[in-house]
């Protein structure tokens, strides 16, 4: 399996993002939530990590961390292991209970911090309605409430500091309606930020063999060519009939690399196939995998390839 980038200097910042696997329940009680925030406090001082925001959410977390020690993947490797042995061992089972791959993007902390910050603390919006500080297993509370006792490992005031450090603001801020999601605007899963940012970073971390045609924007190859041969192989591996195989393939093409539609049609159908017709296998494929576990566990593996 291709390994995902992962970037990190010293005082990066950092969205982290995991969720349960196969979307399934993280946290089903109290005792859950705190034994991961207890772990988190432990990860935080042995690997000097600075949370400037989090919330846990039932099947996953955000965090939003800073990184002095350029050690921040070591730390949440640590942190999920911890958690997984604790989890399996209190409801008795065995396997998988992340996803194969944290994300922990680069955040380009001019642009992006406060956004971030607002997406996390949004979270819980669907529970608690506009009542985000009673949702406690949120950051939200302490900077919207400066005298409860922050946990050791939270920073508030870098945030705040963009509000003049008003909690009243800053919840206002929050509350205001936005369709903005970071997750969809990550590059590579690697990077949060402006295209300068993007490209500043990528250059300097990533790989030379980028891409700078592609509307005129910035962007990064996903995988390179020299790996498309491998993905293709592992969807024929897949047991499965060939039209589904075709459906996943184009998934895979689409959201592993940076390939245009007509570049997948040219690639697997001889273009023979429209824009309109790859996507609705796409949504045809995401359709059947609500109902089907096997198709849903392929599309897994290709969104950890």
């Amino acid at each position: 399996m291709a390994r995902m980038n992962r970037i990190e200097y010293e005082n990066s910042f950092h969205h982290v993002i995991d969720r349960g696997y196969l979307k399934k329940t993280l946290f089903y009680e109290k005792n859950d939530f705190e034994y991961f925030l207890g772990l988190l406090w432990s990860v935080c001082e042995s690997h000097s990590l600075i949370i400037h925001s989090y919330c846990l959410m039932p099947n996953h977390f955000h965090l939003l961390l800073q990184n002095p020690l350029k050690n921040i993947s070591k730390a949440m490797h640590l942190l999920l292991l911890r958690y997984a042995i604790y989890f399996n061992h209190r409801y008795q089972q065995k396997g998988k209970v992340f996803e194969r791959q944290f994300l922990s993007p680069i955040v380009d902390t001019e642009n992006y911090l406060v956004g971030v910050s607002k997406y996390i603390h949004r979270n819980p919006l669907e529970i608690v309605e506009k009542n985000l500080f009673e949702w406690p297993w949120s950051s939200c509370k302490y900077f919207i409430n400066p005298r409860l006792i922050k946990p050791k490992y939270l920073e508030t005031s870098l945030i705040l500091s963009k509000f003049s450090k008003s909690p009243k603001s800053f919840l206002d801020f929050v509350l205001e309606s936005t369709d903005w999601n970071p997750e969809q605007t990550f590059y590579s899963n690697t990077i949060l930020g402006t295209n300068d940012f993007i490209r500043k970073i990528a250059i300097k971390h990533l790989d030379s063999r980028i891409n700078t045609d592609i509307k005129d924007s910035f962007k990064i190859k996903k995988v390179f060519q020299d790996k498309f041969n491998e993905l293709k192989q592992h969807i024929l591996n897949f047991d499965t009939d060939l039209r589904t195989q075709e459906a996943l393939a184009v998934y895979a093409f689409k959201t592993k690399t940076n390939l245009t539609y007509k570049e997948i049609s040219k690639m697997l159908f001889a273009e023979t196939l429209s824009n309109s017709s790859l996507i609705s296998k796409i949504k045809t494929l995401k359709k059947r995998s609500q109902v089907e576990p096997e198709l849903a566990e392929m599309i897994h593996e290709i969104d950890n390839f």
